[in-house]
């Protein structure tokens, strides 16, 4: 504890264990009280924001009532100012209202590192390796369940960038020659999943390369050491075979040296072999096809994916009456009729079946968690990203299947999981996880389909070819399934969506910034993804992704109310994307995005009969779900209403866009005259993006109806934060624009905002 002297510049450490200095390491301050810590972190991270005391008495005190949430938040608070002494005023402001820090973002450590890997100044970006990387808040807890799915959320999100930049820093300092560098940004890559092989892999290359094969072999003992103490493992294949050209290698240059051995004692031999000069983990050359200069389109490599589960979700559902290639047994029971199926879709307005399932079936819930590679530099990782997405998107159309949605799926990106348990964990009863590789000129995909009942393998293919034409050679391995597993003429729909590779990864780099964005409401996040789409459309005009990216741009910062000019851009995203629907009008992401703008446009039976419309094409489109809820909640079916938004969250659990969906569930809650629940969705989305204002506006209004002035006062300041210049009525209007679809919305605004009822 500082006694009365003063902190100086106060910086955060973040990354790793918590951490408080006063100016410098050795200048520790102790906080007593774990959650008073928890309070300084979470402010940290809102860079100065005030954050509105209700939110963090939810954060941190939640499983109390609302009285006792707010004596316990100004007991910690009490308790800081002691541990910070009487400096603290000029660091921790605190009023009736409101907490916030007086700190940069270069005080945090988690910010400034942020800000360095998203920068565009290569030497920024370099900087990134001067923080010594390790997990937001590692070990940190304090009880609070919202707290702590925030640490979560905050941990995945910067696991997330630092893999992008060190992986791309690696690469860049090999390429020029640089190996300190890039065995330095790579041992941070390990730092964030140590037991990932692949990047074990990269560092024993490199090592080999710069340092020579003596280092590169005891680098390799300490991995074999650490895989059997941390997870009682033998290194895979591909390690063991390079760990055994380092030993050849090393026993040219140096003679012979102490040998590998397995836990068994026998000596490892894998017979692999790798050329004099550089080592390398195994890649070997890539045909032309796959350079990342020549990769156009996605069409055959959707194609191979999407087949190549198909066939496992036709043996699975025995319409051929097929079976798997390893001709295992899978369990018919999750296609047995239920009266009580969860996964089932709820009734669309119109009555139509919006692709659901056979009434005589049930519905077989699955997620397809991001495909791995083997490489991390070219198209390769592309490649399998895109076969994820493309993959996602085919099986949706299924009708017998509910796919988690890719937006959750990815949060198991470059995570080490237990595949059954990432399934139990979402609910499926199946996860398909699979490999992309090039062998020499091949490329090899691999996939398997896990059983989260069994825990075991339910199917297994693995396909490869050789470089010819590539469209030619993946529409023959296409047909080859067909013909081996019985699939007839199972209708398969594709487009090549460009013939500009650079246009094709520009478009899915700006769909990635687009789904950011969602969980980072502010123009400058959706101007990014802008950016991207405006540069494919400039390489290939005629890019459907981009131009359908381009279009949910604009429909999305004019609902939002970011920009003064709403209307123009919903007139520019109904030309765009009325245009995408009439040349494809097959993609069900193009009716999603209609409904987005006749909804904005307060078009609310047009919207549905355009998210129908998305659902018809997939029925595991949990967006379209949330937004027929969130519209038949304003035309006062909130019940019904509730029920798409539930069914959207249980699609995607973990998905970008829910602090939004979660707003719907609030006013919807809040016409039902639900005034707890509706507090409880709005302070849940609150939580996840503070600075969001549509929740606290649902927050003002439903405190105000459940008779807690004092409260609904507080928020109201809050929202007042978040647009300054606006008047009570401004307010009113902005927020509660479709009021006569919204009476309770309507009626708490005014009763916060003392407006008088208009005749």
């Amino acid at each position: 504890m500082l006694e009365s002297r003063p902190l100086g510049r106060i910086r955060f450490q973040l990354l790793g264990p918590a951490g408080l200095f006063a100016g410098h390491p050795s200048s520790a301050v102790r906080v007593s009280a774990q959650k008073g810590l928890a309070l300084l972190a979470y402010l940290a991270m809102n860079a100065g924001r005030p954050v509105a005391r209700a939110v963090l008495a939810d954060l941190l005190w939640g499983d109390r009532i609302e009285a006792q949430a707010r004596q316990s938040l100004r007991q910690a608070i009490l308790t800081l100012r002691r541990d910070l002494g009487p400096a603290s005023a000029s660091f921790l402001s605190v009023d009736d209202q409101f907490l916030s820090l007086a700190v940069e973002p270069d005080d945090v450590d988690a910010l400034q590192f942020t800000a360095c890997a998203n920068s565009p100044d290569l030497a920024q970006r370099q900087r990134c390796l001067d923080f010594p990387w390790a997990p937001f808040l590692d070990g940190f807890s304090v009880g609070a369940e919202r707290f702590d799915e925030w640490i979560v959320a905050e941990r995945h999100r910067l696991d997330a960038i630092a893999t992008r930049v060190f992986s791309e820093l690696a690469r860049q300092f090999d390429e020029a020659g640089d190996g300190e560098h890039a065995i330095l940004a790579t041992e941070r890559l390990i730092a964030i999943d140590p037991v990932e092989e692949e990047r074990h892999r990269r560092l024993l290359a490199l090592e080999a390369r710069y340092r020579g094969p003596d280092a590169a072999f005891a680098r390799a003992k300490e991995l074999v050491a650490r895989l059997r103490r941390d997870v009682d493992a033998e290194p895979e294949a591909a390690t063991l075979a390079l760990m055994d050209d380092i030993k050849r290698r090393r026993e040219t240059v140096a003679g012979l040296g102490p040998r590998l051995e397995s836990r068994s004692g026998t000596v490892i031999e894998t017979g692999a072999h790798l050329a004099t000069g550089r080592v390398e983990p195994e890649r070997p050359s890539r045909p032309p096809w796959l350079s990342s200069k020549a990769f156009a389109g996605r069409r055959g490599v959707g194609l191979l994916a999407v087949m190549t589960l198909i066939a496992g979700g036709v043996a699975l559902l025995g319409a051929m009456n097929a079976k798997p290639p390893n001709n295992s047994v899978i369990d018919p029971s999750p296609i047995v009729a239920s009266t009580t199926d969860p996964w089932q879709s709820p009734p669309l307005p119109s009555g139509r079946t919006g692709g659901g399932a056979d009434p005589r079936k049930g519905t077989i819930p699955i997620v397809i968690l991001p495909f791995k590679t083997y490489e991390d530099a070219g198209s390769v990782p592309m490649i399998a990203d895109m076969m994820t997405d493309d993959l996602t998107n085919m099986l949706s159309r299924v009708r017998y299947f509910r796919v988690v949605s890719r937006q959750t799926a990815r949060s198991y990106h470059m995570r080490q999981i237990d595949v059954a348990d990432a399934a139990q964990e979402l609910g499926v009863r199946y996860a398909l996880e699979g490999s992309v590789r090039i062998h020499g000129d091949k490329l090899r995909v691999s996939v398997e389909l896990t059983d989260t009942a069994s825990r075991t393998v339910a199917w297994a293919a693995r396909v490869e070819r050789e470089d010819v034409n590539r469209h030619v050679v993946l529409d023959e391995i296409v047909g080859r399934l067909v013909r081996e597993l019985q699939i007839g003429s199972y209708p398969i729909e594709s487009a090549r969506l460009s013939n500009d590779p650079d246009a094709d990864a520009l478009s899915y780099r700006g769909m990635a910034a687009l789904q950011a964005a969602f969980s980072n409401i502010s123009l400058e996040a959706y101007n990014r993804a802008q950016a991207l789409f405006a540069e494919a459309l400039r390489r290939d005009p005629q890019n459907v992704m981009a131009r359908l990216g381009l279009g949910s741009y604009h429909a999305n910062v004019a609902v939002q109310r970011l920009v003064p000019d709403a209307d123009d851009h919903l007139d520019k995203a109904r030309e765009i994307i009325m245009a995408v629907i009439r040349e494809t009008p097959t993609i069900s992401g193009a009716h999603h995005q209609l409904g987005i703008i006749l909804q904005g446009s307060g078009k609310l039976k047009e919207a549905i009969e355009a998210f129908e419309q998305a659902l018809e094409i997939n029925p595991s489109s949990a967006g379209s779900h949330a937004h027929i809820g969130f519209a038949l909640a304003r035309m006062g079916r909130a019940s019904d209403g509730l029920e798409h938004i539930r069914y959207a969250m249980r699609l995607s659990p973990k998905d970008p866009s829910l602090a939004i969906w979660l707003e719907f569930a609030g006013s919807a809650e809040l016409e039902l005259d639900h005034y707890q629940a509706a507090i409880e969705n709005f302070r849940r989305s609150i939580a996840l993006t503070p600075a969001y204002p549509r929740p606290w506006a649902g927050l003002v209004a439903a405190q105000a109806l459940a008779g807690d002035v004092e409260a609904s006062r507080i928020s109201t300041d809050q929202l007042r934060t978040l647009a300054p210049n606006l008047t009570a009525r401004a307010l009113f209007q902005r927020f509660a624009r479709l009021t006569a679809q919204c009476p309770r919305l309507q009626e708490g605004l005014r009763l916060a905002l003392a407006l008088p009822v208009r005749p």
